[in-house]
């Protein structure tokens, strides 16, 4: 009798370890890839234990090309264990979509570490999950490849076969969806118990490798001791050559008591940034944004007022900063850029539409307030440049959301909705709420407790995953964070989001209606923000979508080759 069954299933498919799946929901046990070149992709193999495995062990191999003329080398696959954490109540309509309770996959733990803390056993009955991650190098040659990989489960050895599709095109390295996602002071210390400059660096380096972008790119806890060349040094250190892109540079705003704005510090960090500016000749506001997280969801504490009044101010504190930006120097055409690039800096707020608020220019609402067209083609018309972002906080039933509870399609779909809805960003409230929430009837507030970061799924209110896309690396003994297969669902939405954004591009090149070549494969995904795809037909209009920028690209070469004979 073999150890255990193998079966695999695509990633954006939750398998439980604790859930039995009948034989016709299991494909053939196989790593299967299809990706770009410079693109992460990811496939699982899940072992069904017969009885106890006391250890598994995953072994790489080199794949070749069908011609035998080209390899992928296994130094591009990275092996994770998964991990499973337990929900013990569903947030909200999880049951309505098929997602009960029991232990779900989240925490990605890097293969060696669960050798080296003894993780790498299943027990029997249980399900437990091989997730590979492949980087596919941008001069990968295009075509198929195969090989196997090997399984040692106690001894017996399991050999399962592995293809790539390598498509023929290249996910860029810029990153055009700008993005807020933030790294909570009190998580890190709860979580890492460290929240000194170089663990917070960890945490902002790994967000960018994932095409996210932090709320800050250095931590600003004593204002006073902070000059502006300290903004500075981070902004230069994360957007210097050969590092990942950083999408978007989000630029200090602190609350103030009277004012609303602490406007010195303002303007310190940002002269400081555009002066930067003139010394590096990069124009760093074209990325720059604004969040202004104390006026945060003024529907729920009533703060109509105080929202009007702080984005009243920040326009004009903008644009007082710019002018003094040009009137003290030598005037320059790229000094006067670089003035209109801050003043033309969005302050996106997180607010829906409402009659009592009449002084936002760049609207972020959550996903459900864009459900409709006409909804859209309202914050369109409302927006300042035309330039809106949209956010997501809690798991809503009827929107894509990050529950662990719930669809890793949807942090995919959410980015193939944000470009086809013409956003330009989204925003994450936190992603490292390594504690819970406690209500105390005698101070009337929350108070933050110290939890299990690996067994508690629920940090806030009643929703699973709701604030934490990373798990800290402490108890591990890991320097910085852990990841999630949230996190890299998120990642996988990003690049597609680059899929479009190329097809876009090619299509206004070759004459043709990008609107009509894709309308029918959004429509087969969603249908306003209600996902309706499965994985077999994401993977199937996803494949589609690569054909179509394939083809275009070779129409593009083939004409320029024909120009160039000429």
């Amino acid at each position: 009798m073999k150890k255990a069954e193998l079966w695999s299933k695509q990633t954006t498919v939750k398998v439980l370890a604790d859930k039995s799946y009948g034989a016709s929901y299991k494909n053939a046990p196989a790593f299967v890839f299809r990706a770009a070149k410079n693109e992460y992709e990811s496939a699982q193999v899940i072992l069904t234990a017969a009885e106890d495995i006391r250890e598994y062990r995953v072994e790489l191999a080199h794949i070749q090309s069908q011609d035998r003329k080209y390899y992928i080398w296994k130094d591009c696959f990275t092996v994770y264990h998964q991990k499973y954490i337990e929900v013990k109540q569903n947030s909200e309509g999880a049951e309505q979509k098929g997602f009960g309770k029991g232990l779900y996959p989240d925490a990605l733990l890097p293969f060696e570490t669960a050798v080296e803390y003894g993780e790498n056993r299943v027990e029997k009955g249980k399900n437990q999950a091989v997730f590979i991650s492949l980087h596919v190098p941008k001069d990968q040659p295009a075509g198929r490849y195969a090989g196997e990989f090997r399984i040692v489960a106690d001894g017996e050895i399991f050999s399962v076969p592995v293809a790539v599709e390598v498509w023929d095109f290249t996910v860029p390295d810029e990153v055009h969806c700008k993005s807020d996602f933030v790294i909570g002071t009190s998580g890190l210390k709860l979580g890492e118990n460290d929240y000194f400059p170089q663990m917070y660096r960890k945490y902002v380096e790994k967000l960018v490798q994932f095409r996210l972008a932090p709320h800050r790119v250095m931590q600003l806890l004593n204002l006073p001791y902070n000059e502006g060349e300290d903004f500075v040094r981070e902004v230069r250190y994360f957007t210097q050559e050969g590092k990942p892109c950083l999408s978007t540079i989000m630029l200090p705003v602190y609350p103030h008591p009277v004012t609303g704005i602490d406007e010195a510090n303002y303007k310190k960090f940002v002269l400081a940034l555009a002066r930067a500016c003139l010394e590096d000749g990069k124009d760093y506001f074209q990325k720059a944004a604004v969040y202004c997280g104390f006026i945060d969801e003024p529907q729920y504490n009533g703060t109509w007022d105080e929202t009007n009044r702080v984005c009243k101010r920040y326009e004009d504190l903008k644009n007082e900063t710019a002018d003094e930006f040009e009137r003290e120097g030598r005037p320059s055409a790229f000094r006067t850029q670089v003035a209109n690039s801050m003043r033309a800096v969005g302050n996106f707020v997180t607010i829906h539409f409402d009659e009592r608020i009449t002084e936002v220019k760049n609207w972020c609402p959550r996903l459900a307030h864009m459900a409709t067209k006409e909804q859209r083609e309202k914050y369109r018309r409302a927006a300042n440049n035309g330039e809106n972002w949209w956010y997501q906080c809690g798991v809503a039933a009827e929107t894509p959301n990050y529950g662990i509870d719930h669809n890793l399609l949807d942090a995919r779909l959410m980015m193939w909705m944000t470009y086809d809805y013409g956003l330009k960003g989204t925003l994450y409230w936190e992603t490292v709420q390594y504690y819970k929430w406690q209500f105390c009837q005698e101070s009337h507030t929350n108070h933050e407790v110290m939890i299990d970061c690996y067994a508690e799924p629920v940090r806030c209110a009643t929703d699973n995953g709701d604030g934490f896309l990373f798990y800290p690396g402490r108890p591990y003994g890991i320097y910085g964070p852990v990841e999630s297969i949230r996190l890299h669902a998120i990642r996988d939405g990003f690049e597609e989001f680059e899929y479009l954004y190329l097809y876009e591009e090619l299509c206004k090149k070759c004459g043709a209606d990008f609107r009509k070549e894709m309308q029918p494969l959004f429509d087969a995904l969603y249908e306003g923000v209600c996902v309706k795809a499965d994985a077999d037909a994401f993977d199937a209009v996803r494949a589609k979508l690569a054909e179509k920028i394939v083809l275009l690209e070779n129409k593009l070469r083939s004409e320029e080759d024909g120009n160039g004979r000429n």
